[in-house]
């Protein structure tokens, strides 16, 4: 939900998440997909996603359902 992904932010030290907060992309799988989608539409080939360390739930996520969905 976008609640859980919101709530990940909370896990950064307070440093990082001054310095990630206002350029963070916190999303459901859904909206991930439909931003990365449109990016790869208009051209983009390469993308840089960084996680909170630790975040293995998120990185199997992208990688199971996000990366599919955006290939295609």
């Amino acid at each position: 939900t976008q609640a859980e992904a919101a709530a990940k932010l909370d896990l950064l030290p307070p440093s990082l998440r001054s310095m990630m907060e206002p350029t963070a992309m916190i999303a459901t799988v859904e909206t991930a997909i439909d931003f990365y989608r449109t990016l790869a539409r208009s051209g983009m080939q390469y993308f840089i996603i960084i996680l909170v360390p630790g975040d293995i739930g998120t990185l199997q996520l992208f990688k199971e359902q996000v990366l599919p969905a955006v290939a295609n």
